[in-house]
């Protein structure tokens, strides 16, 4: 199991930002399937398969402020400003129990600083500096001339924000580092069932397919919890 290496940077942000970490953010959650032999690859492990395909999702967060520090102290940049940032991820779920073994396969970060970079290298998930739009409806990633993900939705109904709730206790273990940490959405302020209406990626090999529903969340606090071995 590849253990991550601390960088000097990455041990200045978690000096600077101790966890835990508190994210509000924008939140669209986007189940897909992919080819199973490639998920399998990407976790290092079996995944449950239905006819070679494998359970992944897309994520598009819009983040407005990071609080951490057992006080949840605001995290803020030299200016005094909150830090923000965008990004759009796929990864690959292998549901077992409370213990998901997640792997991202493509997340892209755009950011103005660099602490969303460090944080991520220092829970085994590295970020990759791109040009991310995200709007009410809609969200885009990419890194020329690297893989590319667009989507479009449209609101179907809402939905209590309590259903969506994820227990902040769950263990997520991250493959190929061996990094565990809490992590859960545990409120948001409203929540609601979409249809994808646009789709496109250039993912070779993944073969990523919406299954065509998702679910927002607006001003959600995702917690996650300090990383360790």
């Amino acid at each position: 199991m590849v253990v991550p290496i601390q960088t000097p940077a990455m041990a200045e942000a978690l000096a600077a930002y101790p966890p835990p970490y508190r994210f509000t953010a924008n939140v669209g959650w986007f189940p897909a399937t992919g080819d199973a032999g490639v998920v399998a690859a990407a976790l290092e492990r079996n995944v449950v398969a239905f006819r070679g395909r494998a359970l992944l999702a897309v994520i598009a967060a819009e983040y407005t402020a990071i609080r951490c520090g057992p006080g949840s102290a605001l995290a803020i940049d030299g200016e005094g400003r909150p830090y923000r940032y965008r990004e759009v991820a796929w990864l690959g779920i292998n549901p077992f129990g409370v213990r998901q073994q997640i792997r991202f396969g493509q997340l892209c970060v755009d950011a103005p600083t660099p602490l969303p970079m460090a944080l991520g290298d220092s829970y085994g998930f590295p970020k990759a500096s791109a040009s991310v739009a995200i709007g009410g409806r809609s969200a885009s990633a990419g890194t020329a001339p690297g893989p590319r993900v667009a989507l479009a939705w449209r609101r179907v109904c809402g939905i209590p924000a309590t259903l969506v709730r994820l227990s902040p206790g769950a263990v997520v273990s991250f493959a190929k580092t061996g990094v565990l940490a809490t992590m859960g959405v545990t409120s948001a302020r409203s929540a609601s069932v979409v249809r994808v209406t646009e789709w496109d990626t250039s993912l070779a090999g993944v073969d990523l397919r919406s299954i065509g529903w998702g679910v927002t969340l607006s001003d959600a606090e995702i917690h996650l919890g300090a990383p360790r071995p």
